[in-house]
């Protein structure tokens, strides 16, 4: 059964790679965040913080008509991408946001292996709950969640590939997620 479902991700993650890049970006910062610089990705209905040495990748909307619509709820980043099948091998962050009318299904650890809470960590104007895990193929995950009145955000940074390596501590990942919100903010 697990294999089954990592499979589905696997295709799922290899089609949004081979449907192409998009997305709108502006110059700006983290709020607060003075020494992590980058870029704003907009989704769409979402937006966040891209650090210099990151990439954003757009995440294509699966149950849409048209293969290659583009999530305006989803945002994937990756460190020192090259191209999107990065996502597979190095440290990434990827936001799902809901927004008002809609409500997020927290996760639930015991859906995870080696699943441990983590300390409830204020990044901004968020605090951010969760728990790390290992992921279908046994790298190491954090999954967190935030809400701001009506807005809701899932995070979900891998933290240890074959590639490199994170920490929910480390200022680029504490300025992304700090910048996350509604598109237009």
């Amino acid at each position: 059964m697990k294999k089954t479902i990592a499979m589905l991700l696997v295709m799922i993650l290899c089609i949004g790679m081979l449907a192409g890049c998009g997305g709108k970006k502006s110059g700006g910062e983290a709020p607060g965040k003075e020494e992590s610089k980058g870029e704003i990705y907009d989704a769409g209905n979402v937006q966040m913080l891209v650090p210099e040495g990151w990439v954003a990748f757009p995440v294509m909307d699966i149950i849409a008509e048209d293969p290659n619509t583009e999530d305006p709820d989803s945002i994937n980043i990756c460190k020192d991408a090259k191209s999107e099948f990065d996502l597979l091998t190095k440290p990434s962050i990827q936001i799902s946001y809901y927004g008002p009318g809609f409500d997020m299904m927290k996760p639930d650890k015991s859906w995870y292996e080696n699943a441990e809470d983590v300390a409830d960590m204020t990044i901004g104007k968020y605090t951010w709950t969760g728990f790390t895990a290992d992921d279908f193929g046994g790298d190491k995950m954090a999954i967190l969640w935030t809400e701001d009145g009506d807005h809701q955000y899932q995070a979900v940074v891998y933290l240890e590939l074959s590639e490199g390596s994170v920490t929910l501590e480390d200022a680029d990942v504490q300025a992304a997620l700090g910048s996350v919100a509604p598109s237009g903010n």
